[in-house]
């Protein structure tokens, strides 16, 4: 005599329901870190993007034999990428410059850089940064971006070194 053994066992509504609402309280819980992780991320992309029109400029200057700079306009949050023809070479001259491009700060509509706060030497008073053909900057110093949330606040540090035109992305504070 063998005896069959089928089970009728499956999984019950009630057992179903509550793996679902398990899952959805994990995914609630998520969702706010995952949207802070994308605004790290964001933040620490428009200062790479900063660093890389500074970086952009220097490498032109150097490979056209001409000055090329970058303007900033810390009130609409844009950078002007410009070759220099005007005869003030610590200034961005719109009359006299040829203007490359004009990028917004921090991605559409500078929504990742609440504002730019500059601790730059006085040759710097104009907001822009030249580089010559050999590679030098006629102004160095620091750039601070800052970007502030609801969710966090974020802090870089951008350095310019006017001798070599060297440019560094020193430090980034995220909290």
């Amino acid at each position: 005599m063998r005896k069959s053994i089928l089970s009728n066992r499956g999984i019950t509504m009630i057992e179903m329901i509550i793996g679902v609402v398990i899952v959805g309280i994990a995914a609630a819980m998520a969702v706010p870190r995952f949207q802070n992780a994308v605004e790290r991320m964001q933040f620490r992309s428009a200062n790479r993007d900063i660093v890389s029109a500074l970086r952009m400029a220097r490498s032109q200057a150097i490979s056209q034999h001409s000055a090329f700079g970058i303007f900033f306009d810390y009130g609409a949050l844009t950078m002007t990428f410009f070759e220099k023809k005007g005869l003030d070479m610590d200034s961005f001259e719109p009359a006299w410059d040829d203007v490359i491009s004009v990028d917004t700060l921090g991605g559409v509509d500078g929504k990742f850089l609440d504002y730019i706060v500059t601790s730059l030497d006085d040759s710097f008073t104009e907001s822009a940064i030249v580089f010559e053909s050999d590679g030098s900057a006629t102004a160095g110093g620091d750039i601070y971006t800052i970007e502030l949330t609801d969710a966090m606040v974020g802090v870089a540090h951008i350095n310019v070194l006017p001798s070599t035109g060297r440019v560094t992305l020193e430090n980034t504070w995220v909290y």
